[in-house]
């Protein structure tokens, strides 16, 4: 029962700082290492895969003040790279929403 615990898992967390907070996937983490169903190797291989599925152009493009997301935005970036995806070129006109072009 975590009800019990929390306070020791957000002193775990916050190490010092008063405005820490705990999210969900810190919480997960948590308890799939105190349940050893995961170690902390495995951990590390699973974020650096998803570093590397959000940050495609190997971090020229990160803000660091946000954490890493996957969004739609991330994504079409990596099918563009990947070649499974191909844009058109820009001097061409844009379709609109009724599917006619712009009359360029």
């Amino acid at each position: 029962n975590y009800v019990e615990q929390v306070d020791t898992l957000l002193l775990d967390e916050c190490r010092g700082d008063p405005d820490e907070t705990l999210t969900e996937a810190e919480f997960l983490i948590t308890v799939l290492k105190a349940r050893d169903i995961v170690d902390d190797e495995t951990l590390k291989a699973i974020r650096h895969q998803f570093l590397h599925l959000t940050r495609p152009d190997g971090g020229r493009d990160w803000d660091t003040r946000s954490m890493p997301e996957l969004n739609a935005r991330v994504v079409f970036k990596q099918l563009v790279k990947s070649q499974r995806v191909k844009q058109r070129p820009e001097h061409k006109a844009q379709a609109s929403t009724d599917g006619h072009g712009t009359g360029e």
